[in-house]
């Protein structure tokens, strides 16, 4: 009987991690260029096509920011990045989180799967969230007057 119980709860056991490691294996499906403009502007965002500015980057094909209708634009970033490869978005990703990262953050929460990360937290009196999926990357700076909105927009594209 108590072997029984034992190797029934070993079963049950490496069911749970089996389970819980899955769960970091999921893939999200990536927001195209039209998905976010149409999603951002449904939310009363204005949208700027700001690929002339990232040219510098050969991997960047196209980037938008977007600014919510009403805000003031010094306190309030969105960029959403469409790369070459999975491979440049998680460089950009790489990056931005190790500038956020940087000092001292509080709600600091970080998330992988096997094609997207994203990681978030308030630092300085703001709020700050990049994330990449496959070979997109959206990357939003805003003061903590704005956090809810900006989630709102993180939802809505499921990043």
């Amino acid at each position: 009987m108590k072997k029984t119980i034992n190797k029934s709860l070993l079963i049950l056991l490496v069911v749970l991690m089996a389970a819980v490691l899955l769960v970091g294996c999921a893939k999200k499906p990536a927001v195209t260029n039209d998905d976010f403009v149409n999603k951002a502007q449904a939310l009363g965002y204005e949208l700027y096509d700001v690929t002339p500015e990232e040219s510098e980057y050969d991997y960047v094909k196209t980037a938008y920011s977007a600014e919510k209708t009403g805000t003031d634009e010094d306190h309030w970033l969105v960029r959403f990045v469409v790369a070459e490869t999975k491979q440049d978005a998680e460089e950009m990703f790489n990056n931005n989180m190790s500038e956020y990262s940087n000092g001292v953050s509080t709600n600091v929460s970080f998330v992988s799967g096997s094609n997207y990360a994203s990681y978030q937290a308030d630092k300085d009196g703001q709020f700050v969230f990049v994330s990449y999926v496959d070979n997109t990357m959206l990357c939003i700076e805003v003061d903590q007057e704005y956090k809810d909105e900006a989630k709102t927009l993180i939802d809505t594209l499921d990043y």
